[in-house]
């Protein structure tokens, strides 16, 4: 999974920092950034799996975004 904002459209309402903090957060503009750009794998899953939680967390968080700045990339590169 990639994970990635699209600047211009946030707005920094910070509902997908209160979704996964591990993910995102807000910079000093206010707006959303995120911290980890690709999800791999959780240290608590076999090596090469999705963190169902986080990915999950994500994911809400990109259908919750107002202005839909969130873009997943469902794909493991």
């Amino acid at each position: 999974m990639k994970i990635q904002i699209d600047q211009d459209r946030c707005v920094g309402c910070g509902r997908c920092t209160e979704m996964c903090a591990s993910v995102f957060k807000l910079n000093e503009e206010g707006k959303a950034v995120v911290i980890k750009e690709k999800i791999t794998e959780c240290e608590n899953e076999p090596q090469g799996e999705e963190c169902a939680i986080v990915s999950e967390a994500v994911k809400k968080a990109a259908d919750e975004c107002i202005v839909e700045a969130i873009d997943i990339d469902m794909e493991i590169k």
